[in-house]
């Protein structure tokens, strides 16, 4: 094969295409994942699927070796190695992915990111590359700013916010500015159903507010939110404000 050849080929991979669910994905069949059947060595018919490649180029190409490099730019849902086998069919002379590195996904790449030699504690209190708040990785969803109302609501679990209905899922703020959670509409009523609720979280008591009065179940200690057992006494205590209507809070030092 040439570079001419392959960049030929390349033309029928842009726009909206299909691909076949590969073998070893997680997509689920009679709800069971297949790549469990692939690792018993099994096979089996997988679904096809409309993709968007958006834009798709061969950055160099090594004619003795037979290999190419390219770079993709693709939606949600695109099989890389896919899409390199594929194009090997397609030329007639067979291909596979030998390498694969995602360089960008939304507002985030590689130039951000830091090694994980470079993750600390030092590092994620002086902030920089490769950290953001919880609000900026989210960044890719609308956002929702909710009343005093429906933000002293939102951590009970509490459906709340009345929203147009073709936002399907989306950020919740508080009054303050602060981020409260995100969750997706309820396609009837257009109102924002649970989601995953983000508990209020309190580092000292010198930042408790009039906000933490009565109807509150609190958990206080000093909880690293990742012990099976930290996890357990939060997740009862939202369990707990759900059950009463009250809002769900914890103080940790």
């Amino acid at each position: 094969m040439s570079a001419p050849e392959v960049a030929a080929a390349l033309g029928q991979f842009r726009g909206l295409i299909r691909q076949r669910v590969p073998l070893t994905s997680a997509v689920k069949i009679n709800g069971e994942p297949l790549y469990k059947r692939a690792h018993r060595g099994e096979t089996a018919e997988t679904p096809e699927r409309e993709v968007m490649v958006f834009d798709l180029r061969m950055v160099e190409f090594d004619e003795q070796a037979q290999t190419a490099r390219l770079l993709a730019l693709t939606g949600s849902g695109a099989y890389a190695r896919a899409l390199a086998e594929d194009l090997g069919t397609a030329t007639g002379a067979g291909g596979y992915a030998a390498a694969l590195r995602r360089t960008h996904i939304g507002s985030f790449s590689v130039e951000g990111s830091v090694t994980p030699d470079k993750l600390s504690p030092e590092h994620y209190a002086a902030g920089g590359p490769g950290v953001c708040s919880i609000d900026e990785a989210l960044v890719f969803l609308p956002r929702h700013e909710l009343g005093v109302r429906d933000a002293a609501w939102l951590p009970t679990g509490t459906s709340c916010g009345t929203l147009h209905r073709t936002l399907p899922r989306l950020r919740r703020g508080g009054p303050d500015g602060g981020l409260r959670g995100q969750g997706r509409r309820r396609s009837a009523t257009g109102r924002l159903s649970k989601g995953r609720v983000t508990m209020r979280i309190y580092s000292s008591l010198d930042e408790v507010d009039e906000s933490l009065g009565r109807g509150r179940v609190v958990a206080i200690g000093v909880f690293d939110g990742v012990h099976r057992g930290h996890q357990r006494i939060l997740s009862q205590a939202v369990g707990s404000a759900q059950e009463t209507g009250a809002l769900a809070a914890a103080i940790t030092f």
